[in-house]
């Protein structure tokens, strides 16, 4: 069992955990789950798409959106859609220690985990916790290629070493310090997970995604989006297990798909073959829904 994620009684009634609870009950939930979940780690630095954190709290991927975001405004993390990670931002002091002794077993391992990550927070962490931890200059900063996939604002790669200091309720603190400026949360969809549902589904009869296009993204929001008010939970279009339903239908339920990959129809459609963009337009999920396809 591991020895970090550990939780004080503080984070329901303490300083940090007052201000928490203010921005609702799923900005509480999503808190406790970044602090808890089996993807964290002892620096608080960790890959985690958006789609895990619906799925393991029972939030509506809008509302972990949401909380991510009001989190993030709060000082409490940071989280990158592009690269899907998260930084909470004093949970290495908080599950490791305040500082470190320079012979303490944990220094390398600190040091090890952060030239592993491909966070674009890895500046931010070592600009923090350079002298608590004694950390040695990542490879990767020091080649330059640290930097995000899309530009991250100072207040989000650099915690003054103000910030050193932790209160002594739960994690994190230090608010007075943390910059007040919005930070920039993308779009939390699942982009990447829907595609790979598609090529597991249907890549071997279909044409595979190898890319995630602008075009793409945008279908997958829309059709993730879509049908999120129907009162059937089974068929709410905003979970993962619809969409591999809907592949797999598409893949053996629809007839005239199945003819058209396999070169059977002849006529004005020989030689086409439904593709992941196809499937994703509202045309064609209406018509297939609908039993257009036949």
């Amino acid at each position: 069992m591991r020895e970090y994620s550990k939780i004080s009684p503080d984070f329901w009634t303490g300083k940090t955990g007052r201000a928490i609870r203010a921005l609702g009950p799923e900005a509480q939930i999503v808190a406790l789950y970044l602090l808890t979940n089996r993807h964290a780690n002892m620096i608080g630095m960790y890959w985690l798409p958006a789609s895990y954190i619906a799925a393991d709290t029972g939030c509506p991927i809008e509302g972990a959106s949401k909380s991510l975001r009001s989190l993030s405004e709060a000082g409490f993390c940071r989280y990158c859609e592009e690269t899907e990670t998260v930084w909470v931002l004093e949970m290495a002091a908080y599950q490791i220690a305040e500082a470190l002794d320079p012979k303490d077993k944990r220094v390398p391992s600190v040091n090890k985990m952060l030239n592993e990550s491909q966070s674009p927070f890895v500046a931010g962490f070592f600009a923090k916790y350079r002298d608590a931890f004694h950390l040695i200059e990542p490879k990767g900063l020091a080649r330059g290629i640290e930097a995000p996939t899309k530009p991250v604002s100072s207040e989000q790669l650099a915690v003054s070493s103000k910030d050193q200091e932790r209160p002594s309720d739960l994690l994190p603190d230090g608010n007075e310090n943390q910059p007040t400026a919005k930070s920039k949360v993308h779009d939390l969809f699942p982009y990447q997970q829907v595609a790979d549902l598609y090529n597991e589904v249907c890549g071997d009869l279909f044409p595979r995604v190898s890319k995630l296009t602008d075009k793409r993204r945008k279908a997958i929001k829309a059709r993730w989006s879509a049908d999120t008010k129907n009162p059937d939970e089974s068929a709410r279009t905003n979970q993962l297990a619809y969409w591999k339903q809907y592949f797999q239908h598409c893949r053996n339920g629809v007839k005239f798909f199945q003819k058209s990959a396999s070169g059977e129809i002849n006529g004005v459609h020989s030689g086409w073959c439904p593709d992941f963009d196809f499937l994703m337009t509202e045309k064609a999920w209406l018509g297939i829904i609908e039993g257009k396809y036949l």
